[in-house]
């Protein structure tokens, strides 16, 4: 902010001259109230200590050095001694040939130079289209992204694509009942699925690239019909989240945390450093350790993972 930054510089010259260091507690910012000009300062009365003067008196002094500050054209005692000050038309004029030199570009800086940040935002599961609460994480999410990158930072936007677990296992067999249910097989609606019109079209698809599925083991049939289903929504959501303009530069899947091997690494680990233990045939993290009420499972007794395994996998990746 031009502003902020004109003021700093001319209390800075004034503190100078007066052999007073800036307040490590001093803040300059715009007022609460705009009637109370552009710009306040809590410089003074942070001051006083070090200057050994009352901060009403710092403040009438740093208030007659910028009598002749073609850019400030009025300063306001109030209070203890708090100061605001009010810049002058030129000072807002002068700036415009420079936001219209830089265009797009206005306000562009090298703050983050150097330093990598990744952004994960939507991320909703790919079991069914996005809705209105998506597009909210999506436009902060992105504004986020460019507003990291404006200031020099290096941004990888990523989504966390929920492809693995319960979730999937529920899209699989909804469809797969959906689409029996289509060819006159008299299922009863599972108490857990997706029930969606979405789920119909899906099922009317998988049985037109899959005409014998209703005569396959009911497991391959469910799994043909979970990863259809599961790619199918995948890339509405991309379409939608395109349309929208926003962007992701990663596809994080977090079935790979398993195909390639990372969660068994993980629980290993966690197994080497005594924060890992097998107990009525689940595997436990020693969370109670760390504060925790109690400890938590990361592998059922059936052999599924649970989404903790998951988030501490995903989060040893990083």
């Amino acid at each position: 902010m031009k502003a902020k930054l004109h003021l700093h510089n001319v209390l800075g010259s004034i503190l100078e001259s007066k052999g007073w260091e800036w307040p490590e507690k001093a803040v300059l910012e715009p007022p609460r109230d705009k009637n109370f000009g552009d710009m306040s300062a809590n410089i003074a009365m942070m001051l006083s200590k070090q200057a050994k003067m009352n901060p009403r008196a710092i403040a009438e002094e740093i208030k007659s050095q910028l009598d002749n500050d073609p850019y400030i054209e009025k300063v306001d005692i109030a209070g203890p001694g708090f100061l605001n000050f009010t810049f002058s038309n030129s000072f807002w004029q002068n700036m415009i040939p420079e936001v219209l030199a830089k265009d797009d570009d206005y306000g562009r800086s090298e703050m983050g130079k150097g330093k990598k940040v990744q952004v994960e935002y939507v991320s909703a599961n790919p079991t069914g289209p996005l809705h209105i609460g998506h597009g909210r994480g999506a436009a902060l999410g992105d504004c986020l992204v460019r507003i990291l990158e404006f200031t020099g930072h290096e941004v990888e936007a990523e989504y966390y694509v929920n492809d693995a677990g319960r979730q999937m296992l529920i899209l699989g067999n909804s469809i797969w009942v959906r689409l029996q249910q289509s060819e006159g097989r008299d299922i009863v609606d599972p108490e857990d699925f997706y029930k969606g019109d979405y789920i119909k079209n899906i099922a009317k698809e998988v049985l037109e690239l899959n005409p014998t599925i209703l005569e396959m083991e009911e497991a391959d049939s469910i799994a043909i019909c979970r990863e259809y289903g599961m790619n199918q929504i995948l890339e509405g959501i991309k379409k939608d989240l395109a349309a929208f303009d926003v962007r992701h530069d990663v596809w994080f899947s977090e079935k790979s945390l398993v195909e390639t091997g990372k969660v068994d690494e993980t629980f290993a680990d966690l197994k080497a450093r005594g924060m890992a233990y097998e107990k009525d045939g689940a595997l436990w993290f020693k969370s109670t350790d760390l504060g925790d009420d109690k400890d938590r499972v990361l592998r059922k007794s059936n052999g599924d993972l649970t989404y903790f395994a998951s988030d501490i996998s995903y989060h040893d990746n990083k």
